[in-house]
Formats: structure tokens, C-alpha cells, sequence
């Protein structure tokens, strides 16, 4: 690995070791984890506080893997549909936006 290869490395987000879900906020290091997908989804449902929401399908690019894991993108909306914030990227060991989806609608009836 050359010194250019090991700087971008270094820069990837990490994941702890066994974390089953997490999510990766902009402008913090460290990704909070979770045991499990419904308490992600509890937890993004008390961020996004009662705004519209848009979740994306997107590879994110993880620190000591080869190649981009699955995971979702978390946006705010504002009123006319428009993406005004990130919660940020949600690792859901390999599952997808209608798995994160279908438990961030549990979690807004409970």
C-alpha cells in the first residue's frame, strides 16, 4: 500500500467489530451502533423529529473492506420535497431501504 492509499484509508469511516447496525453521521468519526434494526430505526425516527424523510439505497465506502457495503442514505426533507440534511448512512448488515422502511414505520406506531 503506498502512502497515498493509507492517507485514504485512514479518512474511511470504521466500523467496530461486530457492530450489527450502525449509522454514520457527517462530521462525526465514530458511528453509533446498534444491536438491533428496530432500535436504529427508534433512533432515526427521534432525529428526524416528525420531518419527511428520504431513504436511498447507497454503497458506502468502509475502512478494512475491499469493496463498498450495502447500506441506506437518510435524508431530511423540506416541504417541497427537497433534500435539506443528512441523518446520514445507515449500515444495516446487508439489508436495504425497505427493510430500514418497514422498521422506521414500526417504530412510528409504537
Amino acid at each position: 500500500m503506498t502512502a497515498a492509499q493509507a492517507l485514504l484509508e485512514a479518512r474511511k469511516p470504521r466500523l467496530p467489530a461486530g457492530v450489527a447496525y450502525a449509522l454514520l453521521q457527517p462530521g462525526r468519526a465514530k458511528p453509533l451502533a446498534y444491536a438491533s434494526l428496530q432500535g436504529l430505526a427508534r433512533s432515526l425516527q427521534a432525529r428526524r423529529a416528525g420531518r419527511p424523510i428520504e431513504l436511498v439505497d447507497q454503497a458506502g465506502v468502509i475502512a478494512g473492506h475491499d469493496q463498498a457495503l450495502p447500506g441506506v442514505s437518510v435524508w431530511i426533507l423540506d416541504a417541497d420535497g427537497a433534500r435539506t440534511d443528512s441523518l446520514g448512512w445507515a449500515y444495516l448488515q446487508g439489508a436495504g431501504r425497505q427493510q430500514l422502511q418497514a422498521a422506521i414505520r414500526a417504530a412510528e406506531v409504537a
